[in-house]
């Protein structure tokens, strides 16, 4: 027995291991390969037009040709052009090494002695070359598709100025480059997609930040001028507010044109608006006019491997101009006849383009705007601060418009504190990215709120709200990272008596230190501080931890946060934690659109060229940022549970705090004694709570109202409803479709309360499982290290392609939060199958998960 035991230690040992070093490799090629390489050679239209327009035009010589083709990546363009028999010379050159060495095996797969002789591969910057020194001659035609979304990001211009100087023959001498030219469209779009992702609302629970502009980066800096999307899987689609409009047109074959576009060009246009609706961005997208009749599209109804350039709408000067209409600060309504300037500056690789003014068809006929007005993109987003102007990642910008989750974990946490108490009770976010719920923590009374900076930005920004909202700046701790919290809470040989004067949370600071904020020392008008608490209380603390990445996968240090809570934890002898436990849960799929994502599907996309055997090796098996409700994807299975987190177990263990007295073990629970004093605590139904002994029970009412129905009683206004008025509102149809077609298997939601903004409520025993899931975990394994073996029904025949997965926070044992609701600001994952399953209707899988970190790997034993 001891044998088996060790065997097993071993085994799971060598398992983590092994994913962990599997997530090292994918990352490291992620890394080293983009994954837009993929899609690329995955889209046979493309590839066809290419070959056409190359073989067209160097048939069209009479003499042996030389061919450049510039980026050549997996060397696609230079097998084309080998194979023609009047191109004596291909130079493929691409900077990068890995793909050099892609193309060499390319090449040496593909062509025979006669033609592999013509190919030489240059590892280098096309604009450090010179002839002869690195090619022998000047090439006849350049072919190249260095180009982004918004066509000139990928140095186009430069690259094309350097090669008709050094490298490509005059235009007397007939040389060219494919493609011959560029045609370049826009349209003004509403997305409340985009909007969200831009532009901050203004409202974050109970603290009304409207006099502070937040917003995304792109557009208002240097280096993020435009963001992209593929349109047709917007989420909640967009609307078109104005026609297509043919705004620039980029002659490739003309040295003189790209070298004034290549210094700098600045000009104007006019746009008229022909449908009513909230201006959130330009939609750009261009076609690239390859040869005779030959043009791709990159237009989102093309269905190629493109997205669009996205110019958000949401600069200072564009909202000065437009706020005078309504009033609102962000306002950017805009009416039938209304025309619109736009401002479109080309400079080497860039391309930004900006909003200047509305010209109201109600207004007398106005000037454009002259060019001094356009408006200035900073490099750095700490220069916007100066201006109270605050630039976050669209990421964080959309996380802050999460409205019905914010304001589901700011009653939690009003319910919390709002009984009279003798005991301190503190606030501790370990947040993923910008997050100002520890300053709705402080309004709300808590004694002492801790929260991580991640940059200066962040300090900056979270010291100017507390000034806005009036608190009291020693009443907070900002630290930098994680290890800022390990510094502060774990000072290695002091006491407890030498750690007073660092501060801990639990403890008044003596006066400031370092990662402190600074505000103005104003007196917080609203809350109880700790000055009114006996120093000999309690330390309680309610601990908030983002589990889950924008992009859908646990964040990728979770580990690493849960134990710095412990730490945290500590100097305390209650807790809260929220959210207390973690599921995750996964549907099997079929989706082409992933496949083309992951890998080479077959040589036929390359145009009968072997390329997947040698570029595959660089594929990934995990992908994030998926937006299920948008993927063209059939649903194989029913969703079903893979695995459970218990952040409270994995925080806690009540062996590692200070001895609790018996008649206080419950509030050591995951939710606060505080809350069940609450309107909850009626008798009725015992729940118990997961990862606690069979006497910590929780007695929840049987007619359980939800808590956004609960009549509002602290004197807060109805904003700080866990639910806000327009969500009670949705659509009951939507509800619906949640509550059947994503029903756990093995665990049925019918009788659940299913809301529209993913969060629902019941009475459930959370330690119940599905009843076709069986645990295969150890001792020895950790929450964070699983391994599953699960029975998975196939409703629907195909093949599998992926495992989606999404979370479920269980933010109370009667409040859960979804992320694979629409409505909220959450993406999914999904880890794409090892292998082609075919699957019937009927059939049962053994599905083999395992949870290695933030890691998720699953095999199918059919």
């Amino acid at each position: 027995m001891k044998d088996y035991q060790l065997s097993q230690r071993s085994y799971y040992a060598v398992l983590h291991h092994y994913f962990s070093a599997q997530e090292t490799y994918e990352n490291m090629c992620c890394h080293l390969v983009e994954r837009w390489h993929f899609i690329m050679l995955n889209d046979k239209s493309r590839n066809q037009a290419y070959q056409k327009a190359l073989c067209n035009e160097i048939r069209k010589f009479n003499q042996k040709i030389a061919v450049c083709d510039v980026g050549c990546g997996t060397g696609l363009l230079s097998l084309i052009a080998s194979q023609e028999s009047n191109c004596s010379h291909v130079f493929a050159i691409e900077k990068s090494s890995i793909m050099c060495n892609v193309a060499n095996e390319v090449f040496r797969a593909n062509l025979v002695e006669d033609c592999i002789h013509k190919v030489k591969v240059i590892n280098k910057m096309s604009t450090e070359m010179r002839i002869p020194v690195h090619m022998p001659l000047k090439a006849d035609i350049l072919v190249t598709e260095t180009f982004d979304a918004g066509l000139f990001g990928e140095g186009i211009l430069p690259t094309l100025c350097h090669a008709w100087s050094n490298l490509l023959k005059n235009e007397q001498e007939k040389g060219m480059v494919i493609p011959r030219k560029a045609t370049l469209y826009l349209q003004a779009i509403e997305s409340d997609y985009i909007c969200n992702e831009n532009r901050f609302a203004g409202q974050f629970c109970d603290l009304n930040l409207s006099d502070i502009i937040i917003c995304s980066t792109i557009g208002m800096c240097d280096s993020d001028p435009y963001t992209t999307h593929d349109l047709k899987h917007l989420p909640g689609g967009y609307k078109s507010l104005s026609p297509c409009i043919q705004f620039m047109d980029v002659d490739f074959n003309n040295p003189q044109d790209l070298h004034q576009l290549n210094q700098g060009i600045t000009k104007q246009l006019c746009v008229n608006i022909v449908e009513d609706g909230r201006l959130d961005a330009l939609a750009m997208w261009f076609s690239l006019d390859l040869s005779d009749n030959v043009q791709i599209s990159t237009h989102t109804n093309c269905n190629g491997c493109w997205e669009q350039a996205i110019f958000s709408v949401h600069t200072p000067k564009a909202i000065e101009k437009l706020e005078s209409r309504e009033g609102s600060r962000l306002n950017l309504n805009v009416y039938k006849g209304d025309n619109i300037n736009v401002v479109q500056c080309v400079k080497g690789g860039k391309l930004c383009m900006t909003v200047s003014d509305v010209i109201q068809l109600t207004s007398k006929e106005s000037q454009p705007p002259s060019l001094s007005d356009v408006p200035k993109l900073f490099s750095n987003p700490l220069d916007w601060c100066s201006q109270q102007v605050y630039c976050l990642s669209d990421w964080e910008v959309i996380n802050l418009n999460n409205n019905n989750l914010h304001n589901l974990i700011y009653n939690c946490l009003r319910k919390i504190i709002s009984k009279p108490r003798t005991i301190t009770l503190d606030f501790v976010h370990l947040n993923h990215g910008f997050s100002p719920m520890v300053l709705a923590a402080s309004k709300l009374g808590y004694d002492h709120c801790t929260a991580i900076s991640h940059n200066p930005i962040h300090l900056s920004l979270l010291k100017t709200l507390i000034t806005e909202c009036c608190l009291q700046d020693h009443s907070f701790t900002l630290v930098e990272d994680l290890d800022g919290f390990i510094e502060m809470l774990d000072i290695p040989g002091q006491d407890d008596s030498e750690l007073s004067s660092q501060h801990r949370p639990g403890e008044e600071p003596d006066g400031g230190q370092a990662g402190q904020a600074s505000g103005t020392g104003q007196e917080c008008p609203t809350g109880e501080k700790s000055s009114k608490v006996s120093p000999e209380a309690e330390k309680t603390v309610v601990f908030l931890c983002d589990v889950v990445d924008f992009q859908g996968r646990m964040v990728e240090n979770l580990s690493d946060q849960l134990k710095v809570a412990k730490y945290c934890m500590s100097n305390y002898v209650k807790k809260t934690v929220l959210p207390y436990c973690v599921e995750v849960f996964g549907v099997l799929v079929e989706s082409e659109d992933l496949l083309r994502l992951s890998r080479i599907q077959n040589d036929d996309n390359t145009l009968g060229y072997n390329i997947a055997s040698f570029f595959n090796k660089f594929s990934s098996s995990n992908y994030q940022g998926i937006t299920l409700s948008t993927l063209t994807h059939t649903k194989l299975s029913k969703p079903f549970k893979m695995f459970t987190l218990n952040l409270t177990r994995m925080m806690d263990g009540l062996n590692e705090t200070k001895a609790i007295p018996e008649d206080n073990q419950a509030g050591c629970s995951v939710t606060s004694k505080t809350e069940l004093d609450g309107p909850l605590a009626k008798q009725g139904t015992h729940c118990k709570s997961v990862g606690l002994s069979s006497e910590h029970e929780h007695v929840l009412d049987q007619n359980f109202t939800p808590l956004s129905e609960l009549p509002d009683t602290s004197g807060h206004d109805a904003n700080s409803n866990f639910v806000s008025d327009k969500l009670v509102t949705q659509d009951k149809t939507h509800a619906k479709r949640i509550s059947s077609e994503f029903a756990v298997e093995g665990n049925s939601l019918e009788n659940e309360n299913v809301l529209a903004d993913g969060i629902k409520r019941r009475k459930v025993n959370l330690t119940d499982s599905p009843s076709k899931t069986s645990s295969s975990v150890t001792d020895d394994e950790t929450e964070m290290e699983q391994h599953k073996q699960i029975k998975v029904s196939v409703v629907n025949p195909g093949c599998v392609t992926a495992l989606v997965y999404w979370f479920e926070l269980h933010i109370s044992p009667t409040v859960r939060v979804n992320t694979l609701d629409s409505h909220l600001h959450w993406q999914q994952a999904a880890v794409m199958a090892n292998r082609k399953w075919s699957v019937d209707t009927g059939d049962i899988l053994d599905l083999s998960c395992r949870l290695a970190n933030s890691a998720i790997n699953f095999n199918i034993n059919k």
